[in-house]
């Protein structure tokens, strides 16, 4: 058999609204961890994300400096802030003001509301004043961007003095991994299944950013394609009947209007089989 197999089944079990698991079946022979490990790549480093870049706090000039009646340093707060997970809506830099005083924990709750920024974690941790007579008086900005972005790459029009600029980890994708298991196609036994575990931030879904990782591999690839006077010869390729597969849970509710745009292509098969596996063989 000459002949490249294409996938003919794309499930998804969506397991919360932030987490997901995904299986694409049947794969060429060695094509799973082809496959996988790009879109691992791609999921970790090239989507885009908001977070806060830059911080100015009153009556600090340095992120070493300590403020009185605080529980925290200004690094431990820069820390707490970094892993605040936003969405922000605007396509420049928005800035976020908090302001407190008195003696109590300050969550990202008490950030002024912005209509341009989403906080995702209300009850994320910043810092804890420990007085009556402690403030906190903080300026933020929030950017979009992709990928992890350090200070020392980073080119920013704030000259304010007092302005502390941070790194910043765009991406939307908390945690992602993939597994590949062997499975028959006819009496072959060595063809792959695919199996992406995706977990974000609330941004977005797991199924958009496995969407968007895809989307941006196909569009490297198609410049391959479009290279002048470059002749590509592609191998024929086809999708023969599997001979055994094992199904997994519905989508979740929340999934529904993502999914309903894949349905349209023979590639992507929703399992119907609800809340629990089911094993489903064909004789062959």
């Amino acid at each position: 058999m000459n002949e490249l197999t294409l996938p003919t089944q794309f499930q998804i079990e969506s397991l919360s609204a932030r987490r997901a698991h995904i299986s694409i079946q049947p794969l060429h022979p060695g094509f799973g961890i082809t496959l996988g490990n790009a879109l691992r790549r791609v999921l970790l480093s090239s989507l885009p994300g908001g977070a806060i870049t830059a911080i100015k706090i009153k009556g600090v000039k340095h992120e070493f400096s300590v403020l009185s009646n605080m529980k925290e340093d200004v690094v431990d707060v820069i820390l707490n802030l970094k892993s605040l997970r936003l969405k922000s809506l605007a396509d420049g830099p928005v800035k976020l003001v908090l302001d407190m005083k008195g003696e109590k924990v300050v969550k990202a709750k008490d950030i002024e509301k912005n209509a341009q920024v989403e906080i995702l974690d209300l009850d994320h941790y910043i810092a804890t004043l420990t007085s009556s007579d402690a403030e906190l008086k903080m300026e933020m900005w929030v950017e979009n961007g992709r990928g992890y972005d350090p200070v020392e790459g980073r080119v920013s029009d704030r000259t304010e003095v007092g302005v502390i600029e941070i790194d910043a980890l765009f991406s939307p994708v908390r945690l992602t991994n993939f597994t590949v298991e062997n499975m028959r196609v006819g009496q072959l036994t060595n063809y792959n299944k695919l199996m992406v575990d995706i977990e974000t931030d609330g941004s977005v879904t797991p199924l958009e950013t496995f969407q968007s990782a895809a989307k941006i591999l196909v569009t490297h690839f198609q410049l391959f394609m479009d290279v002048p006077g470059l002749s590509v010869q592609t191998s024929p390729v086809q999708t023969p009947p599997v001979a055994e597969i094992d199904s997994i849970p519905a989508v979740s509710d929340e999934s529904h209007e993502s999914v309903s745009e894949l349905k349209s292509t023979k590639l992507f098969k929703k399992s119907k089989a609800g809340g629990k596996a089911s094993r489903k063989k064909k004789s062959e």
